[in-house]
């Protein structure tokens, strides 16, 4: 025996999340689903079954990826993407280009097509509708192969379809169409480029070198943040300026000793300093010291820093962006 069973007859509140489930005191508990398999909700409340599904379009590319799109009101579209490639569909089909009139079909393997001026090329796909006849080929997505301006093939064996009785839709071309637009020419993938003859990118000094701030106090290399303002020279004119802090990295490096004057840097392999004359690397003048936390400094266009009151160099210019 079954308990009583209360009519419902408003659903605008969908699908109910599990968390209202139990929730019997509330309004939209009474206007909800628990689950909707199959239907749609419609826009007055009330319930519909889904419509069917039906072949519009064969995705023969793996690799391609339907994304829906909806541009205005009753304006909405399927995106078939691909590699350098996009197809459409709307309303049920494929959003096509101008309709041409098949003017006859062979009962042939291939069948061969007759259109005139149809400027199709190998490879293309065409979409067969509204043929009387040889109706096989209606509803049918098919890869051209060119013949001539006239005529081309499509990949489907004719041999058992009906005779071409004629074409119920498009327009038959009386000169050639103009020409596709030429595609931009999208240049080659560029190798970057080799390190400035300072050397390369992840010479850091360690974390607890005291770095030179615009206003003339000293900051652990740990505590730099991007935005800050440092006061140093510039790499390549050696003037004296404030410049930011345009990106900070702290990792785990061997890392070398060297007392320069009264002073001692200790960084990873490859970092340089400015020894009055040149940039050195600190492992020509110095020893192997264990390792430890250093941080990749990058500095505005100066791309040097004071480290302990040495004039170091960042090496080359880095993305805009922090890793702390």
């Amino acid at each position: 025996m079954t308990g009583p069973r209360a009519g419902q007859f408003n659903f605008s509140k969908g699908v109910l999340s599990k968390e209202l489930w139990g929730r019997h005191d509330i309004a939209p508990y009474s206007a909800g689903v628990r689950e909707g398999k199959n239907v749609l909700i419609l826009k007055y409340g009330g319930l519909t079954k889904r419509p069917g599904t039906r072949m519009v379009y064969e995705v023969k590319d793996g690799a391609k990826r339907l994304l829906p799109f909806e541009g205005a009101y009753e304006a909405s579209y399927a995106l078939v993407m691909g590699q350098g490639n996009m197809r459409l569909a709307a309303l049920g089909g494929m959003v096509l280009e101008e309709a041409l009139t098949v003017e006859g079909a062979t009962q042939t393997n291939p069948v061969l097509i007759t259109a005139s001026f149809h400027g199709y090329a190998d490879g293309d796909e065409v979409f067969f509708r509204d043929v009387e006849g040889m109706t096989e080929l209606n509803g049918r997505v098919l890869t051209v192969t060119v013949i001539d301006e006239d005529q081309f093939s499509v990949n489907v064996d004719g041999t058992g379809f009906s005779a071409f009785a004629g074409d119920d839709g498009g327009i038959i071309r009386v000169e050639e169409p103009d020409p596709e637009p030429t595609p931009p020419v999208v240049p080659p993938p560029v190798d970057p480029p080799e390190d400035p003859p300072v050397g390369g990118g992840g010479y850091c000094v360690t974390s607890d070198t005291m770095i030179l701030m615009a206003d003339g106090v000293e900051k652990s290399a740990r505590r730099l943040v991007v935005g800050d303002m440092v006061r140093t020279r510039h790499a390549t004119t050696l003037e004296w300026g404030d410049f930011p802090v345009t990106a900070v990295q702290r990792v785990v490096r061997a890392v070398w000793r060297a007392e320069i004057g009264d002073q001692v840097l200790r960084a990873s392999k490859g970092h340089r300093f400015w020894n009055g004359e040149e940039w050195v690397k600190i492992e020509t003048v110095g020893e192997r010291d264990g390792v430890a936390e250093v941080v990749a400094i990058s500095v505005g266009t100066a791309r040097s820093y004071i480290s302990n009151g040495i004039l170091s160099h960042n090496i080359k210019a880095r993305e805009p962006i922090s890793y702390l």
